[in-house]
């Protein structure tokens, strides 16, 4: 067996000391690659996680404002319906819906005197005195709403006229106007069989 000088000895284990070194170095780079893929898809599933409970929260939010004015409209419903009055802001609507069926099976007209109430019962009259120059309108509820934002004034929108009510009214420039609702009956009277009525 040859005898190896000192130097090749020295150049053998350098040799083995950097190919060791290299595959060490590259072990740990594939280690930290697959780690930092890791840590990333960790992070990305915990945004993920958080803008999902964001969108269940905000829904829940929305739903909780939803129920909220729900309880608010059936309150002020039950108001008139036991009180006979409620008071309020009415709003007008009419050529956007011209034509077009209403929540109590019939056919908008904007130029019939009709009302929109959220909760009182389809077929229900009610006397609507406008408080800033006290015309009176007797009108059928044949709709549900309003449904669009309250005005910052005289509280909350609680009925929605056409536009031959809001006529009647005298309130068509004016747009919205407070209002007092007085119940006269929960539903339409019905013609008695043989009077032709």
């Amino acid at each position: 067996m040859k005898k190896r000088e000192p130097y090749e000895i020295y150049h053998l284990v350098s040799k083995r000391f950097l190919i060791a070194a290299f595959a060490a170095l590259a072990l740990f780079a594939i280690y930290a690659s697959v780690e930092a893929t890791r840590s990333t898809l960790a992070i990305n599933a915990l945004k993920e996680d958080v803008a999902q409970n964001g969108r269940v929260i905000n829904a829940l939010g929305k739903q909780s404002a939803a129920l909220v004015e729900k309880v608010s409209a059936l309150e002020r419903s039950l108001q008139i319906l036991t009180a006979g009055s409620e008071v309020g802001v009415a709003s007008w609507y009419g050529p956007g819906f011209h034509g077009r069926p209403t929540a109590g099976r019939t056919i908008f007209d904007k130029e019939a005197k009709t009302a929109a109430h959220r909760t009182l019962p389809i077929g229900a009259i009610v006397r609507i005195l406008n408080l800033i120059n006290g015309k009176v309108a007797v009108l059928p509820i044949t709709d549900r709403g309003p449904y669009h934002g309250e005005p910052p004034m005289w509280g909350g929108r609680i009925i929605d006229l056409s536009e031959g009510a809001a006529r009647e009214l005298g309130m068509i420039e004016a747009g919205v106007v407070p209002v007092r609702i007085h119940l006269i009956a929960s539903s339409m009277p019905t013609a008695k069989p043989g009077t032709g009525d």
